[in-house]
């Protein structure tokens, strides 16, 4: 059996602080990362095993689902969190096969998608955080062997409990006390081998899903999040993606992603915020378990044509905030 050198690349995306100050009868509140460190792993590669039609590995993939997802629970459990449920959206699993077919490492795909606005696009309505482990292969195919259970606890474990180098950013997000969802992505194709956690803050029983008619943008539902108060929806602001080749993704976007450019937020009436556009929602009914938000986007517009995502953001009593949102609204 010939086996490859162990390499180790790994990209963390750190947020901007965005400090907010909002003015009602005197609070200060401010913003803080909407966004989790995120960041991915490479090792060598010691085995291949093909993808076969749907992403299924030959001696069953949902096994390596449900075992990826039993290490992330024990490591919670072992830190007094509760456990995370397996998740439906397909954007993680979607994120690995791309990512092994075109041998690249990178939390963009081809199409220039970062996280969020993929995991919108297979109609994602909470949060989404990601994580990617990945490992590349350096032998001959011919000649590899892989224990793709032992992969997958390679890279839980480092992410863990060897990623002070990163800042502690693939742990962050691993034992994030809100985080209730995992979408858990697995790929293995000629050599490489990708592990996509795309972690969900999914409270909301929608009664209407973000819904955008014209310049209005509807935000109504259940809010299952008990352990604060909905405060504002941030908006930031991404260009238009555009296609990146493999190469370019390999060169110039194996490392941090971030959510784009504050461009404003929404708040209640007597509330603004001190950077970007303050827009006063037209609806804004909030109690402690439901919502029912309405506001003009035109307003957060004037960056032109691109990709607007909004943050349905509770605050709790500790002033953490909790982002319970992250929607991308694409406009041409």
């Amino acid at each position: 059996m010939s086996k490859g050198t162990k390499l180790l690349f790994v990209g963390i995306a750190f947020l901007a602080a965005i400090g907010i100050a909002l003015s009602a009868e005197g609070s200060n509140i401010e913003i803080r990362n909407l966004i989790r460190s995120v960041s991915k792993s490479v090792s060598a590669s010691t085995e291949i095993t093909p993808l076969q039609s749907g992403g299924e590995f030959a001696d069953g993939y949902n096994k390596y689902v449900q075992y990826a997802l039993q290490l992330i629970n024990e490591d919670r459990k072992a830190n007094g969190l509760k456990p995370v449920v397996l998740g439906n959206n397909l954007a993680a699993q979607k994120h690995a096969e791309h990512l092994v077919k075109n041998d690249i490492i990178s939390h963009w795909n081809t199409d220039g998608l970062k996280p969020y606005m993929r995991y919108t696009n297979e109609r994602g309505n909470g949060y989404v955080s990601e994580n990617i482990g990945f490992t590349r292969g350096v032998c001959l195919p011919a000649f590899c062997s892989i224990d793709i259970k032992e992969d997958i606890k390679s890279h839980q474990w480092s992410m863990v409990n060897d990623d002070a180098a990163f800042e502690w950013s693939h742990r962050d997000t691993i034992l994030d006390p809100y985080h209730n969802k995992v979408n858990i992505g697995i790929a293995v194709y000629a050599g490489d081998l990708a592990l996509v956690q795309s972690f969900e803050n999914d409270y909301i029983m929608w009664k209407r899903p973000t819904t955008r008619t014209g310049d209005r943008v509807i935000m109504s539902g259940l809010s299952a999040f008990n352990q604060g108060s909905i405060s504002w929806v941030a908006v930031f602001y991404d260009k238009t993606p555009q296609k990146i080749s493999p190469a370019e993704l390999f060169a110039k976007h194996r490392g941090k992603y971030d959510q784009g450019e504050l461009v404003g937020v929404v708040l209640p009436a007597g509330k603004k915020s001190d950077k970007g556009v303050t827009v006063t929602a037209s609806r804004w009914q909030v109690s402690s378990s439901a919502f029912d938000i309405e506001f003009d986007l035109d307003p957060f517009l004037h960056k032109g044509s691109g990709v607007y995502t909004l943050y349905l953001t509770a605050v709790t009593a500790s002033n953490h905030q909790v982002p319970l949102t992250s929607h991308s609204i694409w406009i041409d």
